[in-house]
Parts: C-alpha cells; sequence; structure tokens
C-alpha cells in the first residue's frame, strides 16, 4: 500500500515516545522538531501538521496523563480527596521513565500549564471572588508543587506515601479535577 499516509492519534503518539526517546537523551532545548519527527518516523511538515511546537508535544503527553488521572478516578467511585490524589500519583507513577525523563530534560514546567488550564484557573481568576481565585491557585500550584519534588527525588516515595503528604498539607473541602 504504498501512498498511504496514516494520521490521527496513532501518529501523535508516535510524536510523542519520540520526543520522550529524545529527552532521556539530552536537555529539552537541544532538541530539535527535525529530530523528533525523524525519530517518530515521521516528516516535519506531519510534526507541525499535529503539533504546534515541542511544549504542545509536552503539553499533549501532560494532557493524557490528567485524563487517565480522571479516568481512574472515575472509575474508582470515589469521592474524597484521598481517592483523588491516589489516583494522581498511582499513574504517574506507572508512567516514572517518561515523567522522569521529562523533568530531568527540564520540560515539567509544562506541567503547571496543563494544570492551570484542566482547573480552569483563568476562568476563575476573572470570575470568582477573590477567596475562590486564592483556593483554586493554592491547588494547581500545591499538586504542582509535590510533584515537582516528588520528580526530583526520582520519585522514590510509593502513591501511597504521596497521597499521605499530600493530604497533610491540605484542607477538607478540597476539589478535584471532576469538579472542572
Amino acid at each position: 500500500m504504498a501512498g498511504v499516509v496514516i494520521e490521527g492519534p496513532v501518529v501523535e503518539e508516535d510524536i510523542r515516545v519520540a520526543l520522550l526517546r529524545l529527552m532521556r537523551k539530552k536537555p529539552y532545548n537541544k532538541i530539535t522538531v527535525a529530530e523528533i519527527a525523524r525519530v517518530a518516523g515521521v516528516d516535519r511538515a506531519t510534526c507541525y501538521r499535529h503539533f504546534d511546537n515541542k511544549d504542545a508535544i509536552v503539553t499533549s503527553y501532560y494532557d493524557d496523563y490528567l485524563t487517565e488521572c480522571v479516568e481512574r478516578f472515575r472509575r474508582s467511585g470515589g469521592q474524597d480527596m484521598g481517592t483523588y490524589l491516589a489516583c494522581v500519583f498511582s499513574v504517574a507513577l506507572e508512567r516514572k521513565d517518561d515523567m522522569l525523563a521529562v523533568y530531568r530534560a527540564g520540560a515539567a514546567y509544562l506541567l503547571l500549564d496543563v494544570l492551570s488550564a484542566r482547573f480552569r484557573l483563568e476562568v476563575f481568576t476573572r470570575a470568582d471572588e477573590p477567596l475562590a481565585q486564592y483556593a483554586v491557585a493554592y491547588h494547581v500550584g500545591g499538586i504542582y508543587n509535590d510533584m515537582l519534588l516528588w520528580f526530583g527525588r526520582d520519585m522514590r516515595e510509593s502513591a501511597a506515601q504521596m497521597t499521605r503528604v499530600a493530604l497533610a498539607s491540605r484542607t477538607r473541602g478540597d476539589f478535584t479535577l471532576l469538579n472542572f
């Protein structure tokens, strides 16, 4: 079947995997889209057809991670912060090699953008009372900083340990991604 072009989620996943492979070898700012395309087995135009730039590829990876967290939380039937955080940390631990590759390559800062978008931080900061704005910002920042500290410790703690640590610093009534 010469000339058949496969597009869609499969190509996007190939591009994400290619970037993750490259991040295991070199800093994020030294990786080019041409390299990503070569490793993914596509041309640069295909990369750009799916992603505007490297940041969009990492953002897509993190968005996929958060989607998996939400799906797992829904399937769990849990409604409490502990179950929610357990899902966040257990899914991350299952993706440990990739999460640490992104962190070590210097692109983990993009997780904050994805968390902010998922929690609709921009919407809250424009529309709600200041107390609600701060609560959302605190929650997003708390998860982000917990993750960065954990990455910096090579994710040595278990998901259960991380859940206990995160719960110890949160108040009752905190919300989850399912609220958004």
